[in-house]
């Protein structure tokens, strides 16, 4: 008699909580928020089989592993770490654009002959307060550079940084969404020996004119200055 092997998922088959259509519709689904961008939360499997569990007056005890068979199962999605992003910059998304923007670069550095150490790119980084960015969503298999959108309904900290084209870079800029600085905007930080750090305030916790103009003014413009060319005043 010859020897047959049992398929991985075929085991835990009696132990399924979903039937073989439910577990199709929930995959469309989980397919179709991804393309939109708005991928779902591990947690969806377990809201759908409690649901249904309860609609049929079978309550019974969810085993901590039901998402990682549910995602075994299924060859075509996959439980990924989650990254956010903004809805204006997920639509502001466009390979014509970065190409548009390098090639002007390009050119103005090669016009102007500009060094690299006098080249400095300067982004920003919000954080929302009590959001934890490390949860795992589901998505298709295969998918890259995976973003999530999230609402901004909430209190945000916001880091300026800049960095030159020759590896230098300027202190942070912290800035708290307050009407006044406060002890606790700087307890718990982490200070590198010979860095400055620092912290100003708005209502929001973005970034404004004002605070703009203030960080070139007291932060970029002297810490970018040729000692060697121009004295300070």
């Amino acid at each position: 008699m010859q020897h047959m092997t049992t398929p991985a998922p075929e085991p835990h088959k009696q132990q399924q909580l979903l039937s073989k259509i439910e577990e199709s519709v929930s995959i469309d689904r989980i397919i179709d928020c991804d393309d939109r961008g708005i991928p779902l939360h591990r947690r969806y499997v377990l809201n759908i089989v409690y649901q249904l569990q309860k609609g049929r007056g079978k309550p019974s005890e969810i085993g901590k592993h039901c998402v990682d068979q549910f995602i075994t199962r299924h060859a075509e999605i996959q439980s990924k770490p989650r990254k956010t992003l903004h809805e204006q910059k997920s639509l502001a998304i466009n390979p014509e654009i970065f190409k548009e923007h390098l090639n002007r670069c390009y050119n103005l550095h090669c016009k102007y002959h500009i060094k690299p150490e006098n080249t400095s790119n300067t982004d920003k980084k919000g954080f929302a307060m009590g959001l934890e960015d490390g949860r795992k969503i589901l998505c298709c298999t295969g998918r890259k550079n995976l973003r999530i959108m999230q609402d901004v309904k909430r209190s945000w900290v916001t880091v300026v940084e800049a960095i030159a084209g020759n590896g230098t870079s300027i202190p942070p800029l912290i800035i708290h969404a307050s009407s006044a600085h406060l002890m606790g905007h700087h307890s718990n930080i982490i200070y590198e020996k010979d860095t400055d750090t620092y912290f100003t305030h708005s209502k929001a916790g973005y970034t404004a004119t004002v605070i703009t103009l203030a960080s070139l003014v007291k932060i970029f413009e002297p810490k970018t200055r040729p000692e060697s060319r121009i004295k300070k005043h």
